[in-house]
């Protein structure tokens, strides 16, 4: 018998009797909580145990094997989940390096280092720049071939890290310094050279095929010395470009969007309040359609300042100024920024001469300082934030004085009890019935089809700060269908780029959020049957803003089974039925440690901030990045039965589901009762936890 549940008859149908669209979705809630969206009470007592700024905790210190004085190790840092690079121009005996290093938990280890195949020059400052998207790093050492520059493309085979290509300008000349600054997304690579053409400046585009970079086009400047390519940041195809001397020192920054191998301008970024001096664009940093640019020498109270901007079609306004709270004249704030998803970091190194950076939360068009980072053995002259990275909910800052300047890294990341505390979810059964579990309470459906197995998946509503629960179930077709709590408004219907009536070939969507005109709107991907992802958003108005970027597709080979979203970002990935994870919106390459070539056996997955697990379905767990194995405790070899896999909310670990409703506890996650169980009858198509 069903368990009790409160339905509205569907009122969205078509005229065939079959589930309309209602395209609308999101990805079960695993992000981590911040501290300004705790309960008070439990914000208060953490700040009371242990001060004011818990919202991230420092992990590990990095240092190069090897290091010596004046390495400036620290100078530049990039992350990508749980791999860092960490660049030191004056490594290696004065020619650089650059060295990997991977996180396993609160434990990181160097991986490589790298330097040029060549072997380089001393003065080359090799690591002057760094970037990283998945397995790809570049490198770049603007001083190379007597200050003409180059960069480096470096990838991974497991452990192993070679170089796969050298790139030059084309006609460059000795001091352009190409490779003062580099980013990379996907297959794309972008170089700043701000000293060509007589400090005008230009930046380089090149595009790689398998083990081949090649040239795609060339960005220039307005005058000279303007400096433009001196700072540089890719997101897909949208590019931003800074050129921080321009007007007097004012700053300026350019918006770029690729279309097929052509680049063109979109928008022209300045302060609201900028004043001759500041420099504002000597740092920049982009995520989906939100830039923050750097304004270190801003003549303030607060020693400078950050702007944050975010694009709406082909507009882009400033939705922010960021400042250090207690900031004093001096302190750089600005000369580094980062940003991953709504998490933003902004380096200080002269902070109270030993440097801090500053953690900002985006909640809608407003942005908060959560933290103020600091090193637990810093020292005067150290630059603690003379570069940052995010990735996730982990923070990466370089301090290249420390130690006679032979330098260090800082790895900081949210404590444990800033994880989700919420200890429910909903299972749903192929007809679009939802039943709770846990503590959570009943909701209102949209979508439902009695004896008609055509449900598929649901999703919280990503962008609710209102703490209800809201959301929307994917039938077969493409459909998406909104749910509430009672009490909480109702979701709206979205609209969607994928929706086939009569066909059953949608398997599974995310969501996640994204801010377009200073607004924050759900959107996300849906997933095919052949591995096809097809942007949807709440209103029609910015599904154009949507990027659904995948990277395996089998067009007539319905194999395809799950897709998960990275807390806190647009990328995550699709599982084949076989266990493969298949990267999309630029999200890292994982090796699954389930993988079984022609045996359809895969049934679920999770993305982690550190990597996820995948579920096969006897109910074996497998853990991918660096997350930690986890021993499941519903298991059933040789029996598919298992359906689901998602993160517990309290305490830690994860859940899994069977087929008949069965919620099942591991790796430390407390039991939860259920409403909805029906033994023998496998009619469970997934489910979420959630609030």
């Amino acid at each position: 018998m069903l368990g009790l549940v409160l339905f509205l008859p569907a009122t969205t149908a078509s005229a065939a009797g079959h589930p309309a669209a209602a395209p609308v979705a999101s990805s079960a809630p695993s992000s981590q909580m911040s501290l300004a969206q705790a309960p008070a009470g439990l914000r208060e007592a953490v700040e009371a145990t242990l001060g004011a700024d818990p919202a991230q905790i420092q992990q590990a210190e990095l240092t190069a094997l090897g290091g010596a004085s004046l390495d400036e190790f620290g100078y530049t840092v990039a992350l990508s989940g749980t791999t860092a690079v960490v660049g030191a121009p004056h490594g290696n005996s004065g020619t650089g390096a650059a060295y990997v290093f991977v996180g396993s938990g609160s434990s990181w280890s160097q991986q490589a280092e790298l330097t040029a195949a060549s072997g380089g020059a001393v003065g080359d400052e090799f690591g002057y720049s760094v970037a990283i998207s998945g397995t790809t790093v570049v490198v770049g050492a603007d001083e190379g071939n007597s200050g003409t520059g180059a960069a480096y493309v470096f990838v991974s085979s497991g452990t192993t890290w070679s170089q796969q290509a050298e790139l030059t300008a084309s006609g460059g000349m000795a001091g352009d310094h190409f490779g003062r600054s580099v980013a990379i997304s996907g297959t794309t690579v972008v170089v700043g050279a701000p000293f060509s053409s007589l400090e005008t400046g230009a930046v380089y585009i090149f595009v790689g095929s398998g083990s081949s970079w090649s040239p795609q086009q060339e960005l220039t400047g307005g005058a000279s010395g303007d400096y433009f390519g001196d700072a540089v940041a890719l997101s897909g195809t949208t590019l931003v470009v800074t050129a921080p001397e321009s007007n007097s020192k004012t700053g300026a920054a350019y918006v770029f969007v690729g279309s097929g191998s052509s680049w063109s301008p979109q928008g022209e970024l300045t302060a609201s309040d900028g004043a001759s001096g500041d420099e504002f664009g000597y740092s920049v940093a982009i995520s989906g359609t939100t830039v923050v640019v750097g304004a270190p020498y801003r003549s303030s109270d607060t020693g400078g300042a950050a702007y944050v901007f975010v694009g709406s079609g082909s507009s882009w306004p400033q939705e922010a100024e960021l400042t250090a709270s207690g900031g004093a004249s001096g302190n750089e704030f600005g000369y580094s920024v980062t940003i991953s998803g709504t998490i933003a970091v902004v380096g200080a190194p002269q902070s109270s001469d030993t440097g801090a950076a500053y953690l900002f939360v985006g909640l809608g068009s407003s942005w908060s300082q959560e933290a103020e980072l600091t090193a637990s053995d810093g020292a005067g002259g150290d630059d603690f934030g003379y570069s940052v990275a995010v990735s996730g909910t982990t923070t990466l800052m370089g301090a290249d004085g420390k130690d006679a300047s032979a330098g260090a890294a800082y790895v900081f990341g949210p404590p444990s009890y800033l994880s989700p505390t919420a200890s429910g979810g909903y299972t749903l059964d192929a007809f679009g019935g939802l039943h709770p579990f846990g503590d959570s309470p009943p909701v209102t459906a949209t979508g439902y089809w009695p004896d008609w197995d055509i449900a598929r998946a649901l999703a919280i509503n990503p962008c609710d700060s209102t703490g209800q629960v809201s959301g929307w179930v994917l039938d077969g077709f493409g459909g998406l269908h909104p749910f509430a709590a009672p009490g909480t408004p109702m979701p709206p219907d979205p609209a969607t780029t994928g929706y086939w009536p009569g066909w059953d070939i949608a398997n599974d969507f995310v969501a996640f959020c994204i801010t377009v005109g200073g607004v924050q709107h759900a959107a996300g991907c849906v997933l095919d049957g052949f591995g096809g992802l097809h942007p949807w958003a709440d209103s029609s108005a910015v599904i154009g803003d949507v990027t659904c970027d995948g990277t395996g597709y089998w067009p007539g080979w319905d194999i395809a089974t799950k897709i998960a979203v990275i807390p806190g970002t647009d990328q995550g990935y699709v599982m084949d039925g076989f266990g493969g994870l298949h990267p999309f919106n630029g999200a890292p390459v994982e090796n699954p440690s389930g993988y079984w070539p022609g045996w359809e056996i895969a049934t679920d997955l999770v993305a982690t901030a550190d990597g996820g697990y995948t579920l096969d379905g006897f109910g074996g767990i497998h853990p991918f990045g660096s997350a930690p194995a986890i021993a499941p405790t519903g298991y059933w070899p040789g029996w598919d039965i298992a359906r689901g896999i998602d993160v517990a909310w309290a305490g830690g670990g994860v859940y899994t589901i069977d087929g008949f409703g069965g919620v099942h506890p591991a790796g430390g996650a407390p039991f939860l009762s259920v409403s909805g169980y029906w033994p023998g009858w496998a009619v469970v198509r997934d489910f979420i936890t959630a609030p």
